[in-house]
């Protein structure tokens, strides 16, 4: 009898260590459902619920095409050593500068709603930027060829420095 309670404790504890392991990868911080140390697979399986078209971008990433905050956007999702890292969230406008500039008020609106105040927004400038425990989060109104964009960039804080990451580089992105 001891024998048998001693072996289901044992069988249990293995279990809940691996439901605590993929926890502490995981967390609850990401975007939408993807969350921040999950693989390619399991992004794309999250993506393909909120978008019209999930491609693999080999191992450079997953490029999905939905709506995000009512907006159509492309979504690019990095990784790091295999593990979602970074999201890189684009609203194309083209030449309508009105309608980048509200949407980039409306969406720092709701940003400042879900995150707080921003940790940075410079007087006169179309960047601002928050953070939480795990993830910094940059909005930005940028120029591009085709006119005006706007960009949610959010980044996993065990992949890089608190304050000192780089955001993702927009030319950068030309290679995916």
């Amino acid at each position: 009898m001891k024998r048998d309670i001693a072996l289901t404790v044992s069988i249990l504890l293995f279990f809940f260590s691996f439901a605590v392991h993929a926890a502490d990868i995981h967390g609850n911080e990401g975007f939408g459902k993807a969350k921040w140390g999950m693989s390619k697979d399991e992004v794309g399986k999250a993506l393909a619920e909120m978008s019209k078209k999930v491609d693999l971008l080999g191992d450079k990433g997953i490029l999905a095409f939905g709506h995000v905050a009512g907006l159509p956007a492309k979504i690019t999702c990095l990784f790091n050593e295999n593990k979602f890292s970074d999201v890189l969230v684009t609203f194309e406008f083209g030449k309508d500068r009105t309608s980048a500039v509200a949407e980039f008020e409306r969406l720092a609106r709701l940003l400042t709603r879900k995150y707080g105040s921003p940790r940075s927004a410079p007087k006169d400038s179309y960047c601002v930027s928050w953070a939480t425990d795990h993830t910094e989060i940059q909005l930005a109104l940028e120029p591009v060829e085709s006119g005006c964009q706007v960009t949610i960039d959010y980044a996993c804080l065990s992949f890089h420095e608190k304050g000192k990451r780089v955001f993702v580089d927009k030319d950068a992105m030309a290679d995916l």
